[in-house]
Parts: structure tokens; C-alpha cells; sequence
């Protein structure tokens, strides 16, 4: 089936053709995937793929029990119609999936699409006021409930892998490549054994330390430079001199240990770490303090407890994936300036990009992230992240977005 659906012959063919669509796309959302990517829920939200499709399923096979007048025939727990268990596979949703479909065919076939289907009374989202609805409406229903749940899908499989509803689309389809959209394929050299996102503290770790290795790399006679205006901020709208974007830095990692064992500013004292924190040796120094913020992150036991960071209190995981990014990120730009390689480890790339994929148009929207950079959907990981967040891959100087950092 192409991306859009084909001329109908009639309104019956319309409503079981836009429906088909409806259920195509969401399986799509689940092409390449493992049972383990399947079940993995990649965002804050409890939502899988693997749930998602058989939800779906579940639904419709319920109303189209309803058109024929059987009621409930199945008594399912709602949370768990939203589970792909560990006895279940992807492939046997789908499967699922595709019988219930072809009920859903051969039944509406011959029925009047006027034909009253009853009302149910046994839940408190059925209206009171309304006796029956129609084959026509449940069909409706099913388009609207089905596209729902497909939106979602597109949001859990791009934060897995990236993937992107046209580029999966074009795979499963056979679509040939153009300019603007690229037919999925897996990552080279990415894993695809559904092992799930790296915890925000790993990231923050190695996204720190990745920032070390680039100031270690930095010259006696670089660290007076002055950087480019993508490292001026809304509040210090000046160039700053690369130390001074050094020792920023170093402040930031300073509060980290404290910011983690749930201490507020006051507590500690708003100037606690104000002034030069880089010293004679800025290179030595700088570790120092990295290495107590590592430290303290892979000493948390509870992302949940609370962070007091000056605006505003967030989970640990919250404040960790606000800051992870920046730093990462921040290590290519700065390498980027000073003329050594930036490249970032895999797995940071991949830390990274899952935290940074479900929040980037929110945060892009508060101006976090300038426009996303156009990029192909099979060019390397490194390269999306960059371009998602408004930098360029190809130039020779990044254009460093203006992150808020904490505390």
C-alpha cells in the first residue's frame, strides 16, 4: 500500500481503506525491530510498540464484537492489553493484528453501514444520552483510535532507533531513495539486540568525560581565544574567551555532587563556587572536578528523588538528562573550535541521542535548539544528533546551540 490511500469506490471502501492505512503505519513503526526493542519503553511514558499494535488489535476485535451484538467476549486488563508480555512476540501481534483485520473485513462486507450497534452501559466514557451508534460510526472510531495509537508509535520507535515514520514507510514499501527521504536501514555497527537506553548517571558519566579528554587536548596559547557567538548565552551575550567557557563548565560539574544529594543552593551558598576554579593548571583542575561529579553520579541509587536547581525542581534522571546533553555536546563544539577530532564515543552518541529524540521539537520550541540541520536517515548516528539539534555535520565550525544548564 503507498503513503496515501488510493481513489475508494464507495464510502464503505473509503472507511475500510483509510482504516487498512491507519493499521499500516502503526505496524510500521515496528519494522526492524526485536521482541526486546519491541517491549522497550523509550520515553517517560510507559508505551511500547509491541503494546501499542496489540492494544490496538484488542480494541478492534472488542467492537467489531460489539457490532455483531457478542458484548465483551474477553475480559482483559487494560494495563495489560497495553503490554507485549514476556511469553508474547512482536511477531505474534502482528499476526494477531492481521486476523482481526480480516474479521473486520468480512464482517462490515455485508452490513448495512446505517445498522444500530447499542450503546454499552458498562463504562463511564459511554455516553448515557446516546442508544446506539451505527457500523459507520465504529468504523470511524476504529480510523481515529487506530491513528492515535500510530502517533504514539512514531514517537516510542524514533526515541529506540531514530526511525522516522516516512523512512520506515519507504523501507517496508520499497520506496526509492530521493533527496528527502531515505529508506530505513539499521545503524551500521549499532547493536540490535533491544538492550535497553543506557541510565541517565552512565550517560552523564561518559558524556563528562568525553568533555575532559577535549579540554586535556587544549593549548597553552588556545585558552585565551576568543570563541565563536554560538557560545555567547541570552545572559552573557559577549564572546567568551575559551577559559572562560572552561571554567563555566567546571562550575557547573562543582554543583553537581550537591545538586545529587538533594541540597538547594541556599544550603550550600549561591557563590560556593563562583570566581576562577581553573587555576595555574586548568587542565588539572578541570579533571579534579570531574572526577567528583562522575563520582557522585555513579553513586545515585534513586532517580527519582528530587533536584533543587535554581529553576526548579526535577528528578534526578530529569536533571541528569538536562545536563547530559549539554556537555556532550559542548565536547564536540569545543573540539570542533580548537582543531581536534570531535568525534564522540558510540555509546555516548547513543545515550545522548536517546535522551535528547523525545524532548528535541519541545525543547527546540522554548528555543533550546535552533532549526534541525536536513540529514539523511542512514547517515551516522552522530551525525542525526548533531543535525537534531541545529548543528551542521559537514561544517568545519559548529553552530553550538544555546543550552540551558543547571543548577
Amino acid at each position: 500500500m503507498p503513503g496515501l490511500v488510493s481513489p475508494v469506490r464507495d464510502e464503505r471502501d473509503g472507511l475500510l481503506s483509510f482504516l487498512a492505512q491507519q493499521r499500516l503505519v502503526l505496524e510500521v513503526t515496528a519494522h526492524g525491530l526485536t521482541d526486546d526493542q519491541a517491549r522497550r519503553a523509550s520515553t517517560v511514558s510507559p508505551l511500547t510498540v509491541g503494546g501499542l499494535i496489540k492494544h490496538a488489535a484488542i480494541v478492534e476485535r472488542q467492537w467489531i464484537g460489539r457490532v455483531l451484538g457478542r458484548g465483551e467476549e474477553e475480559a482483559t486488563d487494560y494495563e495489560d492489553g497495553f503490554t507485549l508480555g514476556a511469553d508474547e512476540t512482536l511477531a505474534g501481534v502482528l499476526d494477531l493484528y492481521h486476523r482481526v483485520a480480516d474479521v473486520t473485513a468480512e464482517v462490515t462486507a455485508g452490513l448495512d453501514l446505517g445498522q444500530p450497534v447499542p450503546v454499552p452501559r458498562d463504562e463511564p466514557w459511554f455516553p448515557d444520552d446516546v442508544e446506539a451508534w451505527s457500523v459507520r460510526w465504529v468504523l470511524l472510531h476504529l480510523i481515529e483510535e487506530t491513528a492515535r495509537h500510530a502517533g504514539h508509535a512514531d514517537i516510542v520507535r524514533e526515541a529506540i532507533d531514530g526511525a522516522t515514520a516516512y523512512s520506515l514507510l519507504a523501507a517496508v514499501e520499497g520506496w526509492p531513495a530521493t533527496e528527502w527521504v531515505q529508506p530505513w536501514a539499521p545503524t551500521p555497527g549499532r547493536p540490535v539486540d533491544g538492550a535497553p537506553a543506557m541510565s541517565e548517571p552512565e550517560v552523564f558519566v561518559l558524556a563528562d568525560r568525553a568533555l575532559e579528554r577535549v579540554v586535556a587536548q587544549i593549548a597553552d596559547d588556545q585558552w585565551s581565544m576568543v570563541m565563536p557567538e554560538s557560545f555567547a548565552t541570552s545572559r552573557r551575550p559577549e564572546r567568551p574567551t575559551l577559559r572562560q567557557v572552561i571554567n563555566y563548565h567546571a562550575y557547573d560539574d562543582a554543583w553537581v555532587p550537591d545538586m545529587l544529594a538533594g541540597r538547594t543552593m541556599d544550603e550550600v551558598g549561591p557563590d560556593a563556587f563562583g570566581g576562577d576554579l581553573l587555576g595555574d593548571d586548568p587542565v588539572t583542575s578541570f579533571s579534579a572536578i570531574v572526577a567528583t561529579a562522575c563520582a557522585a553520579a555513579r553513586a545515585v541509587t534513586d532517580l527519582d528523588a528530587t533536584v533543587h536547581c535554581s529553576f526548579g525542581d526535577y528528578t534526578v534522571a530529569e536533571y541528569l538528562w538536562q545536563i547530559n546533553s549539554f556537555r556532550a555536546l559542548r565536547a564536540h563544539d569545543i573540539a570542533r573550535v580548537i582543531g581536534v577530532d570531535p568525534a564522540l564515543p558510540d555509546e555516548l552518541v547513543r545515550g545522548v541521542f536517546d535522551e535528547v529524540s523525545p524532548h528535541a521539537e519541545e525543547w527546540r520550541a522554548m528555543g533550546v535548539f535552533p532549526a534541525a540541520v536536513p540529514v539523511a536517515a542512514s547517515a551516522p548516528l552522530l551525525d542525526r544528533l548533531l543535525a537534531l539539534t541545529g548543528r551542521d555535520p559537514t561544517a568545519s565550525s559548529t553552530a553550538s546551540t544555546r543550552v540551558r544548564s543547571a543548577p
